[in-house]
């Protein structure tokens, strides 16, 4: 007979230390046998008809990594899967004036999305419907990832409407067309989102850095609570987006 010894139980810390290892080591096999992004966010406002955008951090993080589930990636095919909507949520942003968000993801081991079509529909009880079309699909895999940081973040109320503004950098030697800038405020407990905004930089010079402000129709005691918590801004790109960059003129040397 074989004496198994009895392992100990592992603390709330230990335990969620190990999901996060065991979260990070699955993401990197899964982007190792794929080669593509499977999870994508997107935002968009009603009323200004910009699209708008995901992600938490800090307390949130701690949440996910302990109700994480991998999305099961299909096998490689020749005709890709419809992606998956995994949430949409309205938000009332002033009198009249909604704004909604979405999570989707693509379940696809050898197919990227492109570009594609989305809708949001406002139902009259609060609730908002999301639907994607015309996806198009290709094989391609993108030659880079790049990042954007967002310095001097700050946010408040100017002449009766609440922003958050700040300044985004491109760190590369090459031009970037287009960043789509997008805002998320999350309640105090950091678990949803209570406002969200987008904005986009056009046509940023290698090294530059430019300002940009997101406002808000009302004031931020009609649009957020008492308390809040995190303001979330991101800077995204299409790397797949054909010209989504252009190559640095000689006369701008590296850095």
């Amino acid at each position: 007979m074989v004496d198994i010894p009895k392992l100990p139980k592992l603390t709330r810390a230990e335990e969620l230390s190990y999901k996060e290892k065991t979260l990070l080591i699955e993401i990197v096999d899964q982007f190792r046998n794929t080669h593509r992004y499977w999870y994508i966010a997107l935002l968009a406002v009603l009323v200004f008809s910009l699209p708008l955008t995901r992600l938490i951090a800090g307390t949130v993080a701690e949440r996910l990594i302990a109700r994480h589930e991998i999305l099961p990636i299909l096998a490689e095919s020749d005709k890709p899967a419809d992606m998956v909507v995994e949430d949409a949520v309205s938000l009332a942003a002033g009198p009249g004036v909604f704004s909604a968000y979405a999570h989707i993801a693509n379940p696809n081991a050898n197919w990227s999305a492109w570009s594609f079509d989305y809708e949001f529909v406002f139902r009259n009880n609060g609730g908002v419907e999301f639907t994607a079309e015309n996806v198009r699909w290709t094989r391609k895999e993108p030659d880079l990832a790049p990042e954007f940081p967002i310095l001097a973040k700050r946010w408040g109320n100017a002449d009766g409407n609440f922003f958050v503004e700040g300044v985004v950098k491109n760190p590369y030697s090459f031009r970037v067309t287009r960043i789509d800038l997008e805002a998320i405020i999350f309640d105090a407990a950091n678990t949803k989102a209570v406002a969200v905004n987008s904005t986009v930089a056009d046509d940023l010079d290698p090294f530059e850095e430019r300002y940009f402000r997101m406002l808000w129709p009302v004031s931020q005691d009609a649009l957020l609570p008492g308390t809040f918590g995190q303001v979330q801004v991101r800077a995204e790109v299409n790397p797949l987006e054909p010209g989504f960059v252009i190559p640095q003129d000689e006369t701008i040397p590296a850095r």
